[in-house]
């Protein structure tokens, strides 16, 4: 087979899809000598494509009307077998046979304007064109990965696909640096005087409930910080407004961050008190997993996606329950045992999760795909 895949959204400043289609291309690489791979990416990314692919530079913007014009002729130029876009955006008028990932239908299901800056009437012809875009690349691709059986069934529920196209593909923990950082901005917390929560900032994740709940624990104890990073650049300003509103007078113990290195994300997990995942939905919940991963002990807000990929692994509690967040919270820090099953339950259940497993189970789906007229 000559397989593409569509890298436009890897590159060093991405994480999120760009880092699921970089670690997918380094361990494709890793396992499969039998199939050529045609990587289509952008030139600031062009290094990270593994030497045994070809690499085809594409400086076609996603989300983009250039993406429905120009991609059609450059994928299909290429002469391939199966063409993998990794996300739902894939150009409709593709002749190559297609295999896209969905990750979610969290914007299908719970469209907000609070998840955008354009006006409602851009938003909503925005919107229109991306339900036609998703239901009719489902439609098209002769597979469909996800990311986890509750990913799946939100698929199910939404699209009319049959069950046996999708494929599902869980992510992969990467190991994080092993090391403090002592220079990030809450540099007087080390000890792990603080609570700590990633989040986009997306209206799903759920981030108010994270505040109150915050708020009250930093009453009860004067010397306890919260930290929350990996928020959105262009939703900066609408969560400091949100924290002010609710904090009060613990917005000085009170950190909003952009997203950080890994190096800095390691460092941040590692020296937290507790991690607090309060998200409504997800597609697969990879900040609890890598929190649990190093050892911090994780709450977690009890819904599908949460319970499949976390187990035994977290205390869960109703996602917007603001006392079952503290009283999860207080029973951890009471009890020394429950703490350390807690810890020990996350670092069993982060090693499932491998990216050299979602190389396979992706091979395997690109296998069935070819084999599929």
């Amino acid at each position: 087979m000559r397989i593409g895949i569509d890298a436009r959204m890897m590159g060093p400043e991405v994480r999120g899809i760009g880092r699921y289609v970089n670690k997918l291309l380094e361990h494709l690489a890793a396992i499969d000598k039998e199939h050529e791979y045609v990587v289509f990416t952008r030139q600031v990314a062009a290094s990270l494509v593994p030497a045994s692919m070809r690499t085809v530079i594409c400086e076609v913007p996603w989300y983009s009307l250039r993406e429905q014009r120009e991609l059609p002729a450059i994928f299909d130029g290429a002469r391939l077998d199966l063409m993998h876009v990794p996300h739902w955006n894939a150009p409709l008028k593709l002749k190559t046979p297609l295999v896209i990932t969905i990750h979610d239908m969290i914007l299908w299901e719970h469209p907000s304007l609070r998840a955008t800056k354009l006006s409602p009437l851009l938003y909503a012809a925005k919107y229109l064109f991306y339900r036609h875009l998703v239901a009719t690349n489902a439609r098209h691709a002769r597979k469909i990965l996800t990311v986890s059986n509750s990913a799946a069934n939100a698929i199910l529920r939404t699209l009319d696909v049959p069950a046996e196209k999708i494929a599902i593909t869980p992510l992969g923990i990467d190991p994080l640096p092993e090391s403090h950082n002592p220079s990030l901005p809450p540099l007087s917390l080390r000890g792990g005087e603080y609570l700590l929560s990633v989040s986009s900032g997306y209206p799903h994740k759920n981030l108010a409930t994270f505040f109150i709940a915050a708020d009250e624990l930093m009453n009860d104890d004067q010397s306890l910080h919260t930290v929350v990073c990996g928020i959105d650049p262009a939703f900066l300003p609408r969560i400091q407004k949100e924290a002010e509103g609710i904090m009060l007078g613990n917005m000085p113990r009170t950190h909003l961050m952009g997203v950080v290195s890994d190096a800095e994300l390691g460092a941040l997990y590692r020296d937290a008190h507790a991690f607090i995942f309060p998200s409504l939905a997800e597609g697969f919940g990879l900040p609890p997993l890598e929190a649990a991963s190093v050892g911090v002990p994780v709450i977690a807000s009890d819904i599908d996606t949460v319970r499949e990929t976390l187990g035994d692994a977290a205390l869960l509690v109703p996602p917007t329950d603001v006392q079952a967040y503290l009283a999860a919270y207080r029973r951890l820090m009471a009890d020394t045992a429950l703490k350390n099953a807690n810890i020990e339950a996350g670092k069993s259940r982060a090693h499932e999760y491998s990216w050299d497993k979602t190389a396979r189970l992706t091979l395997a789906a690109y296998r069935d795909a070819f084999s599929t007229r």
